[in-house]
């Protein structure tokens, strides 16, 4: 699954592409009926491309400091779950081997524990700010500060919800 998408922060606009890639081996306890407890394991290779575009006045504010578009030739990030695999925990109802009728509802709620989400963030030095000069480190710099603060941003977002709905149809 991929999702692109722009948005809008104070200090950058950045242009995501959101790509979603899980698999999943989960074991399903049974302890009344079709009610069940899931506990399982989630290979996760979920991203978030980045990429950073000026401001509608055609500059950056990272850290705090102002940079036009010459001065930043390029601002790219990614962020991605802190686990590559990721414990999963849930509930749900329906067994699909169960006797009875032949199609099932399927319904399970749970979560995913990503972890502190893996945040790089990177400015590649334009032409009014060179590699090497003193306008280079300090974007460099600042680049390092922006990529703290989204780090900070995002250690909230450690849990994931999870709610899958499904039909079964036995032979």
């Amino acid at each position: 699954f991929s999702y692109d998408h722009s948005v809008d922060t104070a200090d950058v606009r950045y242009r995501g592409d959101f790509r979603l890639g899980m698999a999943s081996a989960v074991i399903d306890w049974y302890a009344i009926g079709g009610f069940h407890v899931s506990l399982g394991a989630i290979g996760n290779a979920t991203r978030l491309e980045l990429s950073g575009r000026p401001s509608a006045g055609g500059s950056y504010t990272l850290n705090g400091h102002h940079y036009t578009a010459a001065d930043v030739g390029t601002l790219t990030g990614r962020v991605k779950f802190g686990n590559p695999v990721s414990p999963y925990v849930g509930i749900g109802w329906g067994n699909p081997v169960g006797a009875g009728h032949h199609l099932r509802l399927l319904v399970d709620a749970g979560a995913i524990y990503g972890g502190t989400p893996d945040v790089t963030l990177a400015a590649a030095c334009g032409s009014a700010a060179p590699p090497g000069s003193a306008a280079c480190t300090q974007l460099q710099d600042d680049v390092q500060a922006q990529k703290a603060v989204l780090r900070h941003d995002l250690s909230i977002v450690r849990w994931y919800t999870v709610f899958d709905l499904g039909l079964a149809y036995r032979f």
